[in-house]
Formats: C-alpha cells, sequence, structure tokens
C-alpha cells in the first residue's frame, strides 16, 4: 500500500528517494509544508520542533554527504529558515525544483533553483517538477516524471508518480522502488 493514512501524514513531513548511481546517490524529495503548516495551527509549538528534527534525522539517515538530492518543491514554508535546515542536511549537492510555497525571490545555498529539472541516470531520463504533469518531455519514450504538490490526489499514470511526503509512509524508497512501483501499477 503507498497511500498512509492522515495520521501517519501528521506525524512526518518528508520523503527522499535515491538511486545509487557508482559512489553517488540521486534523491529526489517533495516536501509537504502545506500539510504541516495545517498541522501546526492545531498542535503545540514543541511539536513542530520534533517535527522538523525528524524530517532531518530522516533525510541524513539516508543521504549521504557525497549524494546528490533533489527537492520537488515546498522545502520551507519560512523562507528565514532554509539555509538553517539546508545546513544540517547531509548531501553534497542539494537542488530545488520550486513549488508554490517556495521563496522565488531567494536562492539561498542551493546548488540550484530550477522550474522544472530533467535528468538522466544511467539508461532512465527523469522529469522532475512540482507540479504533476499529463505528458511531459520524452513521455512518449519512456521517460519518468517525479513530482510533488498534489498530497495523494493525483493516481499514477504511465511512468509518473507522486514522490510527496503523504504518499509513501514516509520511509525513504530508492529510485528503483519508484519505478518498480510504476512497472506494476
Amino acid at each position: 500500500e503507498h497511500r498512509t493514512n492522515r495520521l501517519e501524514a501528521e506525524k512526518i513531513s518528508e520523503l527522499i528517494t535515491k538511486h545509487n548511481h557508482s559512489t553517488k546517490k540521486i534523491g529526489i524529495e517533495a516536501f509537504s509544508n502545506e500539510q504541516k503548516e495545517l498541522i501546526y495551527k492545531l498542535i503545540d509549538p514543541e511539536i513542530k520542533s520534533v517535527m522538523d528534527e525528524k524530517i532531518i534525522d530522516n533525510w541524513n539517515s539516508v543521504v549521504g554527504e557525497k549524494d546528490t538530492v533533489y527537492v520537488v518543491g515546498d522545502f520551507c514554508l519560512c523562507s528565514k529558515k532554509v539555509n538553517h535546515y539546508l545546513e544540517r542536511l547531509k548531501g553534497n549537492q542539494k537542488f530545488l525544483i520550486r513549488g508554490n510555497h517556495d521563496d522565488v525571490k531567494q536562492i539561498h545555498n542551493w546548488s540550484g533553483v530550477f522550474d522544472v529539472k530533467p535528468l538522466n541516470i544511467s539508461d532512465y531520463h527523469i522529469w522532475l517538477s512540482h507540479y504533476g504533469h499529463r505528458v511531459w518531455n520524452r513521455s512518449h519514450h519512456g521517460s519518468y516524471h517525479f513530482y510533488g504538490h498534489s498530497h495523494g490526489t493525483l493516481p499514477p499514470y504511465n511512468k509518473s508518480c507522486d514522490v510527496g511526503v503523504d504518499i509513501w509512509n514516509f520511509i525513504p524508497v530508492n529510485f528503483e522502488q519508484l519505478v518498480n512501483f510504476l512497472n506494476k501499477k
């Protein structure tokens, strides 16, 4: 089951997917800060701090110092905290694919910031966007598309799926798991 219930969604707000490519991993992640904001309005500020620490711990448990991570939008609702969080997160390079809650005026300490990002990993072409697309670059030629934003309301389509935190039981999944999931549906 790739969907999680709302109670689980309130406990953790993170997902990372990774692909082991030589000594380097590529992570694909979508944060669910819209959901965090709603949850934070309902819970004690001390819980906020615990959730943020859990997000950092989860990230650092699967991302190594040499890894490259692509965040698929909505990284942090408070732009003043972006660098504070980035400095604490492992990874050699951290890229942001902008979401609707990301501050477009500030680049912060990202290795790069994109509206969409095509990637090639081994023989795979991947299209990253904060938003789910019905078609995307090379979609008719077997490319994969990973997105956030929809909070599980968009079912997987062709070779695309939501990699948002509220979809994958908050357990980091790697690229091969995403490919296997899409090939089985």
